[in-house]
């Protein structure tokens, strides 16, 4: 799916010369750039949608689900409402 150019936008960025220095690229993969879809909104939607089974293994919680469902469901959200996905405040629609 293709996210529109100002979301796009946000989720490019370069690594800081000071991070390189201290964190050298052929030592390090940092793996995050720019914004990210909030994935708690699709843990929440799919909790509510009975895709996601919680149990406990002592002290921790675990989650079980069809990881399939939960990319759908995270596609589904992302068309619908990319802004609220990604935190931004969209005057066309908010």
């Amino acid at each position: 799916m293709k996210l529109s150019e100002d979301i796009r936008k946000l989720m490019e960025w370069e690594i800081p010369q000071e991070l390189l220095k201290v964190y050298s690229p052929d030592e390090w993969v940092i793996g995050c750039k720019g914004v990210w879809g909030d994935f708690l909104i699709v843990q929440e939607a799919a909790e509510r949608l009975g895709l996601i089974e919680s149990t406990r293994i002592g002290a921790a919680t675990a989650r079980l689900f069809d990881a399939k469902s939960i990319v759908d469901l995270y596609e589904k959200l992302l068309i619908e409402s990319p802004y609220r996905m990604f935190g931004i405040k969209n005057e066309k629609t908010d």
